[in-house]
């Protein structure tokens, strides 16, 4: 089952459980104590919010509302086993194996990657972790990019694992890359070629200012 919080024209806020995959196309959910039993504390609104959800599904970006050269993915999410590699999250284009953007995965050794494409499916930015995160362990990660402006130093994207920075250097994004149009939030469900998740992801959301 996935959880989300829909806020009407009028303010009115109603609460929702219903299973996956979820499309909540030309609605803009919002946060709202969702992870009040979950063992990471609740995560702040991002600047630029525009979508959020918990549990693992797809979820469509309001029909007005997208995003593309800049923004910020973070998630929280509990690990399952290590083995291959697996998408906790990504903000991509399409679903399937073409899909292009950000993504969040687990390696076979459940390390913490991300990783951004451009337009066309170019790699522009890998990070990844030294440390690796057993089964049943919470992991917090939030990555933020400008495909326009640097963000950090000379730096157009950062990561962060469980309140700790972790270099961009596998692939260092040190220029700017045209952005692919993203459309739809995966939590936990494959894309471009990863696989699903063997996680939970708890709590996910996005929204269209790079927050480092």
């Amino acid at each position: 089952m996935s959880e989300f919080v829909i806020v009407g024209s009028s303010g009115i806020r109603l609460a929702v459980d219903q299973p996956t995959p979820i499309s909540t196309s030309g609605q803009i959910p919002t946060q709202r104590g969702v992870l009040a039993s979950a063992p990471i504390a609740a995560m702040a609104d991002l600047p630029g919010q525009i979508i959020i959800g918990s549990g693992n599904g797809f979820s469509y970006f309001p029909t007005d509302r997208t995003i593309v050269q800049r923004g910020t993915l973070e998630l929280a999410a509990q690990m399952g086993a290590a083995g291959s590699a697996r998408l906790i999250g990504a903000l991509a284009d399409v679903v399937g194996a073409a899909a292009r953007g950000v993504r969040i995965e687990s390696t076979a050794t459940n390390a913490i990657r991300a990783v951004i494409l451009d337009n066309t499916g170019a790699l522009k930015a890998v990070g990844l972790t030294t440390a690796t995160y057993p089964a049943g362990q919470s992991v917090r990660v939030r990555l933020a990019w400008d495909s326009v402006t640097p963000i950090s130093g000379l730096n157009y994207a950062t990561l962060r694992v469980n309140y700790e920075d972790i270099p961009i250097t596998v692939v260092p994004p040190t220029a700017a890359w045209n952005a692919a149009v993203t459309t739809l939030m995966s939590n936990g469900v494959g894309l471009g070629g990863v696989a699903d998740f063997n996680g939970t992801v708890l709590f996910s959301h996005a929204g269209t200012v790079p927050f480092p």
